[in-house]
């Protein structure tokens, strides 16, 4: 039983407490060693988008094949009925989070928009729904995401990103699921990394070998047109990597539901396109 928390009474009065929000995004990075001779597991996770079913059927699967760290490639919030409690639990689970093109319009970097059906006043309602969900700490968490993180793990060189970034370094480029493959992955000529795991797509899954990397979007985890959810798992050891590719089923029934409860702005527009009903 998903439990619906009443945050109608919150009011915070700005996306973040700081400057830093408006400040020069500086990417993250790091370097990690894999523990004796065992490899280091990881989650990719990509838009989650506020569905809190999706989100805690995946994380399930997650503690069960014993992943070390949980990325998250942008995309946490909006379109969905949950954002507070998504970011709750992604907070809770120690998800290392990059931002996505839904949060750069948190942080004011952005307008976002829910595709070109959508009048601009119902996006404009559902973003300040989602805004008015969540409380000061939330929206810090979300203002603190980098656009990037770039890490290397037992000699692999790891990015997450949500999309291939644009010359400025913060927005995303511009893209078309039409495009090609190859098309698509010429954008991220500039993204560093052996291994590049990105969403935003949606549907339009990657693990393939393009130019010498390896890039790798598992699908989304919050928006899909069956009820099912989509994630990967990495394990890394001494220079190499081998990827699996997961789908878990969820029940629809009490998130569909919840847009009526929560009376979420764009409801019917977002649950035809964004979960075919």
């Amino acid at each position: 039983m998903i439990l619906v928390q009443n945050k109608a009474e919150r009011k915070p009065s700005s996306a973040c407490t700081d400057a830093s929000c408006a400040a020069p995004v500086h990417h993250a990075t790091g370097t990690i060693s894999s523990a004796g001779d065992s490899p280091t597991r990881i989650a990719i996770l990509t838009d989650i988008h506020a569905n809190l079913p999706a989100l805690t059927a995946v994380l399930a699967e997650v503690r069960r094949h014993g992943c070390e760290r949980i990325y998250h490639a942008g995309d946490l919030i909006d379109i969905g009925p949950y954002p507070a409690e998504v970011v709750d639990l992604a907070q809770a689970c120690g998800m290392i989070c990059v931002r996505g093109n839904h949060e750069a319009w948190l942080m004011g970097d952005a307008p976002v928009g829910l595709g070109k059906g959508l009048r601009d006043q119902d996006e404009m309602e559902h973003e300040q729904w989602t805004l008015s969900q969540l409380d000061q700490a939330q929206r810090d968490f979300i203002c603190a995401m980098p656009p990037i993180i770039s890490e290397t793990i037992d000699r692999v060189h790891l990015s997450v990103v949500h999309f291939a970034l644009a010359a400025d370094g913060r927005s995303i480029s511009d893209v078309s699921p039409r495009w090609s493959d190859d098309r698509i992955l010429d954008l991220f000529a500039r993204t560093p990394g052996a291994l590049v795991c990105f969403g935003h797509l949606h549907d339009r899954r990657f693990n393939r070998i393009y130019r010498g990397r390896r890039f790798l979007n598992p699908g989304a985890v919050g928006c899909s047109h069956r009820g099912e959810a989509s994630f990967a798992t990495v394990d890394i050891s001494g220079g190499r990597f081998t990827i699996a590719e997961h789908r878990v089923a969820y029940e629809r029934g009490p998130l569909l539901a919840a847009f009526d409860v929560l009376d979420v702005p764009a409801r019917d527009f977002i649950r035809k396109v964004f979960f075919g009903v």
